[in-house]
């Protein structure tokens, strides 16, 4: 997506700002035309397979998230690069019975992480959140099983 034009802020509501000092009648900021052009990954692939053998049946899922720039303020120098990742998903099945079946999986099997690129904090330099925003869980891999 592109943005070919902004409008300046129309005159009556510019007019607004005399009431309200420091606040700000641009409506249309740097990081609202980032939400819509950059922080959220170009591209999205997902790859599934299903393998079915007896009694036992392997789902194995590919989803790879494209590279997206993270924008959090009006200061083009704490923008934030994050790169393209791929995690894999994986399930297997076994059938007790045609109305039971037990099930073990994990979600991002290989604890692929985003990239380690926080905002640091201005009056620490320590970032809070190490990893920034993600379009994926930010957990690593996890683990589950049921009993249907």
């Amino acid at each position: 997506m592109d943005i070919l034009k902004v409008l300046p802020t129309p005159a009556a509501l510019a007019a607004l700002a005399q009431n309200n000092p420091g606040g700000s009648t641009v409506f249309f900021q740097r990081t609202v035309a980032a939400d819509l052009t950059v922080t959220q990954p170009h591209d999205k692939l997902i790859f599934t397979g299903a393998w079915t053998r007896g009694k036992f049946t392997v789902n194995l899922q590919e989803t790879r998230y494209g590279s997206y720039t993270y924008v959090t303020s009006q200061i083009a120098s704490q923008d934030r690069f994050f790169g393209a990742k791929w995690l894999t998903d994986l399930t297997v099945d076994y059938a007790v019975t045609q109305h039971v079946k037990l099930s073990v999986g994990a979600s991002n099997l290989f604890n692929v992480y985003p990239d380690k690129n926080g905002i640091p904090s201005a009056a620490t330099g320590v970032s809070s959140a190490v990893y920034g925003p993600a379009p994926f869980s930010i957990d690593g891999a996890f683990t589950t099983g049921e009993f249907l």
